[in-house]
């Protein structure tokens, strides 16, 4: 707890320094500081239905935004790292560090952008965004490169190009990868992209897209292509919507001794509305969506959310929030299962001073899984406090 704390104290002070200097000195240079620490009591930390303790876990974050643009160039970077420990099991411990870079060119008809990223971090981070639940706790790596080019046909309407890779690898021993079921795998992706502005805030894309997923552990391969029709507008003010509608199909490439190569088809959509009142602000999401899993194979997540949040007085906000996940694995070789997940929220934050809050958070998780005898549940109360 004591080092957790001076890891805190420690790389704020330097961040906050470093900012104020360079913010002095270049006017088109900022610097951001953010730190934070949390302390979470969770009875059912890796959501399982097996006998478990409880946990309680104290959590250090430390990070940067570091911006500089100018009339035609925009650039970012943002470094992070997270240290958690657990005062009851060490097998909950776990060290995070990020990094981010995101620049971009604005030419007279071309604009050249690029996206970095750099991720080395646990399954206890990287599995619950992704499939909800951690089936085991291993080191993980992933680093991507997104470059893009746009290029301005007229006033109304922009081509865009992109490609990327992503690599992600775990640190695990071939022969414990099939009790596991953690497989390295890289991608590639491309795009083609027509975006046109239908009006004031209004905008109408249209985007082709495609992507190769390799697992080598398996021998697998997955090609992806999507049709996706997008649009996108500020209402008003205060209210703002997107909604997307696409299909896809998808072949799965086996290894040789498979009899033959499955293919899949389906669609994707997205819906989103930002509404923003004179106390509170709510906001309701649906997703359907297509991305690797664990296993190194694609899974089709459906989401819905919904959260409302607001201000009681000028320096105490509230919040509250419910989300829904179904995942389903794609896998040829694999029975599809869906996975759901509902998680609820309550939570609390108070702006004692200019930078400074504190909050307090009740989350409680719900796993339902086709074989219901996995069906788990956790509670969590979290509290923190927070610079930026």
């Amino acid at each position: 707890m004591v080092s957790l704390l001076r890891v805190v104290k420690t790389g704020a002070g330097v961040m906050m320094g470093l900012g104020m200097a360079v913010s002095a000195s270049a006017g088109d240079m900022t610097m951001e500081s953010h730190a934070g620490l949390t302390v979470e009591q969770d009875d059912n930390p890796l959501l399982t239905a097996q006998r478990h303790d409880s946990s309680v876990q104290t959590r250090a974050t430390v990070s940067m935004d570091m911006n500089y643009e100018s009339e035609t160039t925009k650039l970012a970077l943002t470094p992070k790292l997270v240290s958690a420990r657990d005062s009851r099991d060490q097998d909950l411990d776990y060290t995070a560090g990020y990094l981010d870079l995101n620049t971009a060119h604005q030419g007279e008809s071309f604009s050249p952008s690029l996206r970095l990223n750099f991720t080395k971090d646990t399954t206890l981070n990287s599995e619950p965004s992704a499939v909800g639940v951690v089936q085991a706790r291993h080191e993980r790596r992933k680093w991507s490169a997104d470059p893009s080019l746009l290029y301005e046909i007229n006033e109304w309407a922009n081509l865009q190009v992109g490609v990327g890779y992503q690599d992600v690898s775990y640190d695990v021993a071939d022969g414990d990868r099939a009790v596991l079921g953690l497989n390295d795998y890289f991608q590639k992706t491309a795009n083609l992209g027509l975006v046109s502005e239908l009006g004031a805030k209004q905008n109408l894309n249209l985007s082709l897209a495609g992507f190769t997923l390799e697992t080598p552990n398996t021998h697998q391969q997955t090609d992806y292509y999507s049709l996706t029709l997008r649009y996108d507008a500020e209402l008003s003010q205060t209210s703002k919507l997107n909604m997307s509608v696409g299909g896809y199909k998808i072949d799965f490439n086996l290894p040789a001794s498979a009899a033959k190569n499955p293919e899949d088809t389906g669609f994707t959509a997205d819906f989103g509305m930002n509404e923003r009142f004179e106390y509170l602000a709510g906001q309701v999401a649906l997703n359907r969506e297509l991305s690797p899993g664990y296993r190194g194979n694609l899974t089709r997540q459906d989401k819905a959310t919904v959260s409302l949040g607001g201000g009681i007085t000028e320096s105490v906000m509230v919040n509250l929030g419910y989300s829904f996940l179904r995942v389903t694995e794609l896998d040829a070789l694999l029975s599809a299962q869906d996975r759901d997940y509902h998680t609820a929220s309550l939570g609390m934050t108070w702006r004692a001073v200019e930078h400074w809050s504190t909050g307090l958070t009740y989350v409680y998780r719900d796993y339902r899984p086709e074989n219901t005898a996995l069906a788990a549940e956790s509670n969590i109360v979290r509290w923190s406090v927070n610079y930026q």
